[in-house]
Parts: C-alpha cells; sequence; structure tokens
C-alpha cells in the first residue's frame, strides 16, 4: 500500500508519466524483457503496475449496468478475467518495446 499513498502525493499526470517511465526502463534495460520473455514481463507488469489499478472499479466501470446484477460469485470471476486480459495486453504490449521508444504524458487540462 505505500505505493498508493505515494501516488496520492503526486499530480495524476506525473503520476502516470513516473510509473510509464519506470517500466519502460525496466524493460530497456534487462535483456530478456527485449527478447519478449513472457514469464518475466508478466511478472513486471505484476510488480510495476498491477499494485496500481482497482480491478473490481475498473471491471464495474467496463461493465456498466449489468455489473450490478451480477452474483458476488460472478463479479468476483469476471474481475479475475479482466484483471488477465489487462495483463496479458500490457504484457503484449511491453515485449515489443524497442530502445527508442519514450513516454510523453500531455499535462492535464
Amino acid at each position: 500500500m505505500p505505493a498508493v499513498s505515494w501516488a496520492a502525493d503526486e499530480a495524476p499526470d506525473a503520476f502516470i508519466k513516473r510509473v510509464a517511465v519506470e517500466t519502460l526502463d525496466a524493460v530497456k534495460a534487462d535483456k530478456s524483457l527485449k527478447n519478449g520473455d513472457v514469464a518475466k514481463i508478466m511478472q513486471l507488469v505484476d510488480t510495476k503496475l498491477v499494485q496500481h489499478i482497482n480491478f473490481r472499479r475498473m471491471t464495474a466501470l467496463a461493465t456498466g449496468p449489468a455489473w450490478r446484477k451480477a452474483t458476488p460469485e460472478q463479479q468476483k470471476r469476471l474481475t479475475e478475467e479482466f484483471k488477465t486480459l489487462l495483463m496479458r495486453s500490457y504484457s503484449g504490449a511491453l515485449s515489443q518495446v524497442k530502445d527508442n521508444y519514450t513516454i510523453v504524458v500531455k499535462p492535464l487540462r
């Protein structure tokens, strides 16, 4: 939880940029990550990104009104599957990172 309270002290755009740059730098610095080692990339996603995501809330928002109609067990299962989908999506994107990639986060309006 320390990362969450630390993030609260940062502006949202600065927080997103910091986490994204840290993750991108980790990929660029590790040869096995750059070569697409899926297990290692999934581990990176889990340690760098997942801790900052409220998957239950994110799943509820993505599901819309049907979320309230689902049973607690259905909500739990859907949240787990949504987490798996996002982890695979992030991992797939990170497996394609090149050394010349940079992160640009525009300031909030």
